[in-house]
């Protein structure tokens, strides 16, 4: 067998040119172990342009190392020359293989593509980057403004971005405020996952085919669940087993989910076993409250390495029987132990499951949105004469409805 591979040669790294678009802070422990242990791998250059001179293409921060530490010569991958947007489309696809980039700089490269007309479809094949993800960072393309200082100053990620944005749009008060006021005491929130979950249509995307590895994190509308649902049943059974035995607790007729694969072993839809029953039915014979329970025992029971920190659920009581409400208050209030959850909430039989230090009411006025919190001692007498939270709620004592 022949193996062919690139030429690699000795460069001056002052006729090595930097595009500025491709720019990086210095690294200094990547510079330290430069010093102590050379370099590792060669950097990637296109040329030769103008004479005798290079583009740097892969290695930005490896060359900010090797200039502070006073090289003059490094070894070099070269390749023919391109243009910018196949440098980018290089780039992408090295870092993005090794998982080194950060989320907002390939969101960065991937604007700069689709500013110049690049289609989803051919920036996905070009970089190897799934073509959900490339869905996703075009989405934050047309994020507004407020939204992004809003994660900025929250020192939030892309998911939190594109999941407040979507809540703003969807709920009655101000989002803004709420995770300003709720969420800035909490510094260490790495994310922040909505749960805005669709499985009333038959298109819904919770019933419909999903890549099986498209499985890394449960997508906000629960679009990949029987991919994320095979892929805790094979890593991390214990998690699965919890899973199956909340649904089981409002739909003791489930036996199972059925999780194979198709003919190809690429592709999945949710499918599942009835007790004492051969047959496999699909999710379109679930009922839509038992999917949504589903899809939210998911999200709520999923392994904790794979959760993320804060978790916002708009109406998780819609369509659900009052028995399955319990059952979630118990999830959440379970999770909420190590994790930060915000509900927002219409449902007098969810509410009652709480207590009162751990409500917020909402109210908004002339003056603008008010969020309110009450003690268990303000509200004793009430209390103690057997009013529950829902009562106290729909007799606007605590606040949160229209006044007359």
């Amino acid at each position: 067998m022949i193996i062919l591979s690139q030429p690699i040669y000795s460069i001056e790294l002052s006729k090595i040119l930097l595009d500025e678009f491709f720019i990086v802070e210095e690294h200094e422990q990547l510079t330290r172990n430069v010093e102590k242990y050379g370099l590792e791998e060669p950097l990637s250059v296109e040329g030769p342009i103008k004479g005798d001179h290079y583009i740097l293409v892969d290695g930005y921060k490896r060359y900010k190392s090797l200039i502070q530490l006073g090289w003059t010569n490094v070894q070099c991958k070269v390749e023919s020359v391109t243009d910018d947007a196949h440098r980018i489309l290089k780039r992408l696809r090295w870092d993005y293989s090794k998982k080194k980039m950060k989320s907002k700089e390939r969101i960065r490269y991937v604007h700069w593509l689709l500013n110049l007309n690049w289609t989803v479809n051919e920036i996905a094949e070009g970089t190897g980057i799934a073509l959900e993800v490339i869905r996703k960072y075009k989405k934050i393309k047309y994020v507004n403004q407020q939204s992004k200082d809003l994660i900025n100053s929250l020192g939030l990620g892309d998911k939190a971005l594109l999941s407040i944005d979507r809540m703003s749009n969807c709920l009655p008060f101000n989002i803004y405020r709420i995770i300003e006021e709720e969420l800035i005491n909490y510094p260490k929130i790495y994310g922040y996952h909505v749960d805005a979950i669709e499985c009333l249509s038959r298109s819904a995307k919770v019933k419909q085919s999903v890549k099986v590895q498209n499985n890394a994190e449960l997508l906000f509308d629960a679009g990949n669940l029987a991919a994320f649902l095979l892929r805790i049943k094979k890593e991390y059974k214990q998690d699965y087993f919890n899973i199956v035995n909340a649904v089981k607790m409002v739909a003791p007729y489930l036996d199972d989910f059925y999780l194979e694969p198709s003919g190809d072993g690429e592709s999945l839809t949710l499918r599942w076993r009835q007790t004492g029953c051969d047959d496999i039915f699909n999710a379109n014979q679930f009922s839509d409250g038992t999917l949504r329970f589903i899809c939210l025992s998911t999200l709520l029971l999923q392994p904790s390495k794979l959760q993320p920190e804060s978790i916002v659920i708009d109406e998780p009581e819609l369509g659900l029987h009052p028995y399955a409400i319990t059952a979630l208050a118990e999830m959440v209030k379970q999770v909420s132990k190590k994790k930060q959850l915000i509900l927002s909430t219409q449902s007098v039989e969810l509410l009652n499951e709480f207590d009162v230090d751990d409500i917020v009411t909402v109210d908004r006025g002339n003056e603008g949105t008010k969020f309110n919190r009450h003690t268990e001692d303000e509200l004793i007498e009430w209390l103690d004469s057997d009013y529950s939270l829902g009562d106290l709620w729909k007799k606007n004592i605590i606040g949160g409805r229209f006044s007359k």
